[in-house]
């Protein structure tokens, strides 16, 4: 399995609020079209240690391959300017996008059911 992690800043000026709402418009939006997404979730960032701690937002997205993820990435290149799930209709309001792409394994703990 692939994933796909994003982590964002706030723009200068621009609150919690101004984020979120733009955000669940644009990439939320956006992300919950994307052919081949298997799992998406989100969570705003409560501490990073040993890096830039000025990271707001982060967002996590699986994919079966990286053909996959590049089909998903195409996608939102190919959304028009005036479709409300265009991601770049919030890039005001990120200041900063970090992106990594990981080849994620799952590791089976002691007494873990799920």
């Amino acid at each position: 399995m692939i994933k796909y992690v994003a982590l964002w800043k706030l723009g200068e000026g621009v609150s919690p609020e101004e984020f979120e709402a733009e955000y669940r418009t644009h990439v939320e939006a956006a992300a919950k079209r994307m052919p081949g997404l298997r799992k998406y979730q989100i969570g705003r960032v409560l501490s990073a240690r040993g890096f830039d701690d000025s990271y707001y937002r982060i967002a996590e997205l699986y994919f079966d391959d990286v053909e996959s993820l590049k089909s998903a990435m195409n996608y939102l290149t190919s959304l028009s300017a005036s479709d409300p799930a265009n991601p770049s209709g919030a890039r005001d309001l990120m200041a900063s996008t970090l992106a990594l792409i990981c080849d994620e394994e799952t590791i089976g703990l002691p007494n873990q059911t799920d």
